[in-house]
């Protein structure tokens, strides 16, 4: 890994049919035609990224549009020319989304773990297109948090040759202020989901974090906050930062609740990294609701990620090209819900705890992917935290596509009957 970090080496998958569940159907249906409409500028170079701890504000601010690669479960096969079958799943449906197209001008590759690094090695013989390795340190203490602010100055310098722009103060605020605005949105649908009059099914808030990640900021905002507007009346989605880094709806609007028989069963929270659309719908055919999660394509990819709750960019500091870097490193790195990839299980155990409480969650539910040690280790420890404390968890492992749907249903039943 050590010689390939630091250098350059060699469509958006809707809800599944009945995801929505019945209650908060007609969001879910308003949510799914505005989504129709949106996508990349065909007129503009994009750039693939793959983590959550791919700092975006680096790619726009270099005149490139940011969009996470979701990958292809159901092709897989197409990257057996280039990966071994018994690599993770994820790693393997991107390789095929890009060899089936269209192709990005760059990718941005976080070096997460191994076979993210193999991916990289692969990426450019295979698309056709460069690739950086972006270096990511396992823990979140001072000197990583430097660590990481130098490797952000070498991937600010790759991606303006790729892009054609200098990633100047000015660009970097502007595509911070732009990031911001759809992370917020992002933060206030999370309470809609969560709150005690739930307005918004698990479904569709999922799918409104996938649809932000393949989408551009400010693209995706419009369509959003349109939609949510109906869940929280004339007030619309509020601007005010709530606990656990989450703007609640207005003071004057009352969220709409979801219809009784949607409010009804055991109250699930997702726990895990990448996370088959499909599960949702399992979860809910055996009688339980999702109701919030801590997923890196979910809440991770925004929840403490706002300026005025991410101390790195509220506080004074030089707002030159370096004090972005180092700022942008504290923000990604050190203050926001961390993953099973970086060290400190207390940090995010008590993260844990605060999205249990905040949505009054019954249970969690963990998904695993094949072959993905991170969140396989992570368990155990997760499985004993929630037991101190009277919560029951499963643990559901599967291949990122519908391979894992078979035991899902069994498994996701066995968590209500524990109830």
């Amino acid at each position: 890994m050590d010689g390939l970090a630091g250098r350059e080496t060699g469509g958006v998958s809707g809800p599944p049919a009945g995801a929505a569940g019945t209650g908060g159907q007609g969001l879910a249906e308003a949510w799914a035609r505005a989504r129709d409409g949106l996508g990349l500028d065909p007129g503009l170079p994009w750039a693939a990224w793959l983590c959550t701890y791919t700092p975006l504000e680096l790619i726009i601010a270099a005149g490139l549009q940011p969009k996470r690669m979701l990958g292809t479960p159901a092709r897989q096969g197409l990257a057996d020319a280039y990966l071994t079958p018994n690599l993770c799943p994820y790693v393997r449906s991107v390789l095929a989304e890009a060899l089936a197209g269209p192709r990005p001008a760059a990718a941005v590759i976080a070096a997460s773990c191994n076979a993210m690094t193999h991916l990289a090695s692969v990426w450019p013989s295979a698309v056709g297109s460069p690739a950086y390795l972006l270096d990511l340190p396992r823990s979140s203490d001072p000197s990583a948090v430097r660590y990481f602010a130098a490797c952000l100055e070498g991937l600010a310098a790759w991606l303006e040759q790729r892009g054609q722009e200098e990633i100047t103060p000015a660009r970097l605020e502007a595509a911070s202020e732009e990031l911001e605005a759809a992370r917020r949105t992002l933060a206030a649908a999370h309470r809609l989901a969560v709150g005690r009059a739930p307005a918004l099914d698990g479904a569709t808030l999922l799918d409104l974090a996938r649809t932000a990640a393949v989408t551009p900021p400010a693209r995706f905002r419009g369509a959003a906050e349109a939609v949510l507007a109906g869940a929280t009346g004339p007030g619309g989605v509020a601007a005010e930062a709530g606990p656990e880094g989450s703007p609640p709806h207005s003071a004057d609007a009352a969220p709409r609740r979801l219809p009784k028989a949607g409010r009804t069963g055991p109250r699930v929270l997702l726990t895990g990294s990448l996370v088959d659309p499909a599960l949702v719908r399992i979860l809910e055919e055996a009688g339980a609701r999702v109701v919030a999660d801590d997923l890196c394509l979910g809440s991770r990819s925004y929840l403490g990620l706002q300026a005025d709750v991410a101390g790195g960019l509220s506080r004074d500091w030089p707002r030159t090209r370096e004090g972005w870097f180092s700022a942008l490193a504290q923000r990604y790195l050190a203050e926001r819900p961390p993953c099973p990839r970086v060290a400190g299980f207390e940090r995010r155990s008590r993260h844990l705890d605060a999205l249990l409480r905040a949505a009054r969650a019954d249970g969690v539910v963990a998904y695993g992917l094949k072959f993905c040690d991170n969140s396989l280790y992570d368990f155990p420890a997760i499985r004993a935290h929630l037991a101190r404390a009277g919560v029951p968890a499963l643990l559901i492992t599967g291949d990122y596509g519908g391979a894992g749907q078979g035991h899902g249903r069994p498994r996701g039943g066995g968590l209500l009957v524990a109830r």
